[in-house]
């Protein structure tokens, strides 16, 4: 049974095995990058966003791109949280690592590289500059209809007429500029995890090459990582459970228009009423191939998670 609580960003298997998914050029709604700035925000909403801009980096592929987090720094050494089907590929590779000050770091992987079954690696980068690291919160305080941001590195935007897309941009050359955050409100938190962990449904919208940046409660604090997109081409089965079920049909409909994460702790099971999102999305997304099922593997002590 899945009880209607906060939304976190959730994704199902299928994302743990698609390097080509999230972290990839896909189909989505975000009109170019002008669209979405204003003349006046609240002073809330401005440190939110500027700290959000701090603690982001970029995570270059040669195939994909994606986003992550930083959240530890101890010397010269910073880690940062992302994705695993971000990086999956990636394993004893170099990544390149863009930061907010606009210089590129040599990252690597760390073992044990997925963290547990959820959709999580850590990536590791030396620097003698100082970056800020993110300030994690309580998740369990989150509630359905509080107000969120979602950040990261698109990898493509969109110009539509209508429902139409007329144009689209890479922006693997933008550097800094493909920078985004997006508000919304908490929706669904299920206290069931999705594989992959996913638990919290939110209502930004979410762009491909968002998976691994930070979700954001309204003190900056990170509650989440980005991570399945809204309206999955997999429809319903894109929501599997950890246990192997299925939400119902009228769960599902609820579940669809969010975007969702993987939260920093599990939930519990609390009750709350589902928001509807304010900017549903009806464009579905591009396919994620079907993962097999992740090798066991023994989770390791992550510093300021769960």
């Amino acid at each position: 049974m899945v009880r209607l609580q906060k939304p976190m960003l959730g994704v199902g298997m299928w994302l743990l095995s698609m390097s080509t998914g999230l972290s990839h050029p896909t189909l989505g709604t975000l009109p170019p990058l002008a669209a979405h700035q204003t003349a006046q925000v609240p002073t809330e909403t401005n440190s939110v966003r500027e700290r959000a801009r701090q603690v982001t980096v970029r995570l270059l592929l040669p195939d994909n791109s994606g986003s992550g987090v930083m959240v530890e720094r101890e010397g010269d050494r910073y880690t940062l949280l992302t994705n695993w089907h971000v990086v999956m590929a990636a394993q004893g590779q170099e990544i390149s690592v863009l930061t907010p000050d606009g210089r590129t770091h040599a990252g690597r992987v760390l073992p044990p590289y997925q963290l547990g079954n959820r959709d999580l690696a850590r990536v590791a980068f030396s620097s003698p500059h100082s970056y800020q690291v993110a300030a994690v919160g309580d998740v369990r305080e989150v509630s359905v209809g509080d107000r969120v941001y979602a950040a990261g590195y698109p990898a493509q935007v969109f110009e539509q007429q209508g429902d139409r897309i007329i144009r689209s941009q890479d922006t693997r050359d933008w550097g800094l500029r493909a920078f985004r955050v997006t508000e919304g409100e908490i929706g669904l938190i299920t206290d069931r995890a999705f594989y992959g962990g996913y638990q919290l449904g939110y209502t930004n919208q979410v762009s491909g090459g968002m998976s691994g940046g930070p979700v954001l409660n309204a003190q900056g604090e990170l509650i989440g990582l980005n991570g399945m997109l809204s309206y999955p081409f997999l429809g319903i089965r894109a929501f599997v459970f950890e246990d192997g079920g299925l939400p119902s049909q009228e769960e599902f409909a609820q579940m669809e228009p969010l975007s969702w994460a993987v939260p920093m702790q599990r939930l519990p099971s609390e009750r709350s009423r589902p928001v509807a999102p304010r900017h549903p999305n009806p464009t579905p997304r591009q396919p994620l191939p079907p993962p097999e099922p992740p090798a066991p593997s023994h989770e390791q002590p992550l510093p300021l998670l769960f």
